[in-house]
């Protein structure tokens, strides 16, 4: 495995850790990130909770489960097994296996393998060019993003957008001193409408947190 010391991989949620230790393969997390965000941007960790007896995941029911659980414009990008750096590949395999059945490919993207020490608890990242590459780079720098937030409003576009309104003002001529009311009420409605948004995006961002 080679190194590749610009190679950074950026966390926008705590990192997981499997919960159980051994030295077999298994696949506990799926790493989500997005087109929109920087390469090798993790945007949230996404449990596997069906796995078959052989350790591998039940790539069906784990299907099923990330159809319905990824939001729009995020994507899975490599996924955590457990055990030593050599397992790293399965991790790597299992990604392109699950991006392929999502997607219809799965060679043609960089893809993240991770695997947590039974020793150290410790994650460590590798990245794979392509499903061709025989070699995986080991990614040195990992960096916890402190305002992921921002870092996701700014770069995902989940809402990215300025909605111009126009609020027509209605005052009797008599009654001149009404349409200071009548502006504090539309301020007051569009200060409304901006707290909303914020709701919206506050609630997306807890469901991407959110691990299953």
């Amino acid at each position: 495995m080679a190194d590749d010391n610009n190679r950074c991989v950026k966390l926008l949620c705590r990192p997981k850790k499997p919960s159980t230790k051994g030295s077999d393969p298994e696949i506990h997390f799926w790493l989500v990130g997005s087109p929109f965000l920087p390469p090798l941007t993790v945007a949230s960790f996404f449990r596997c909770i069906h796995s078959l007896p052989s350790s591998s995941p039940d790539f069906g029911k784990e299907l099923e489960d990330l159809r319905t659980l990824l939001p729009k414009g995020f994507e899975l990008i490599g996924a955590v097994a457990s055990g030593e750096e050599s397992n790293a590949r399965a991790a790597v395999d299992a990604a392109r296996s699950m991006r392929k059945l999502l997607y219809g490919e799965g060679t043609d993207r960089p893809v993240i393998g991770a695997v947590c020490g039974s020793d150290s608890g410790d994650l460590r990242f590798f990245v794979s060019e392509s499903g061709s590459a025989t070699s995986l780079e080991a990614v040195p720098s990992v960096i916890e993003e402190r305002d992921s937030e921002k870092c996701l409003w700014e770069n995902g576009c989940l809402l990215h957008c300025e909605l111009p309104i126009k609020l027509p003002l209605y005052y009797a001529l008599k009654n001149p001193t009404g349409r200071f009311s009548l502006f504090s009420l539309s301020l007051s409605l569009s200060l409304w409408f901006s707290e909303a948004v914020d709701i919206c995006r506050n609630i997306i961002y807890a469901a991407i947190e959110t691990s299953l």
